[in-house]
């Protein structure tokens, strides 16, 4: 199983995804679509996990798995819809509580400490000002 997590630190943790910034959304798009998307339909082997730490009662943590997924918009526009759905459906909840949405689609509020400590298996940090993902040795 393929597990991604992404920190976004600017997507906010209320429905208002429309006064995020454009940059933020996209990236949350364009990681679920690259993660999930193929030719023949939806990976079934992948986890995506978004922690979103913007304003107003972060964090949310929004998981999306592949195994259970039935199906993933490809528009911009209708995924940023439904993450407002998910997002909304999750805006009472109390540290540690976890609701599933969607099939395949849950929203938890739990940190991203919180989720990096229960990952079970090793554990790759991409960042802009780190080495090359291409001279690293990945089992």
């Amino acid at each position: 199983m393929r597990t991604f997590i992404l920190l976004a630190l600017k997507v906010p943790t209320t429905e208002k995804l429309v006064d995020a910034s454009r940059t933020e959304v996209g990236v949350v798009y364009r990681t679920l679509l690259n993660a999930f998307h193929y030719s023949k339909g939806i990976r079934n082997d992948t986890i995506v996990h978004i922690v979103c730490n913007g304003q107003k009662d972060p964090p949310r943590l929004i998981t999306f798995d592949g195994s259970k997924l039935e199906k993933l918009p490809i528009m911009e526009e209708e995924l940023v819809a439904l993450l407002k759905e998910v997002i909304k459906e999750g805006e009472n909840l109390i540290s540690g509580d976890e609701k599933e949405v969607f099939r395949g689609i849950s929203i938890a509020k739990k940190s991203f400490e919180a989720l990096i400590k229960s990952c079970e298996s090793s554990l790759y940090y991409l960042h802009k000002k780190g080495e090359d993902i291409r001279k690293s040795n990945i089992k």
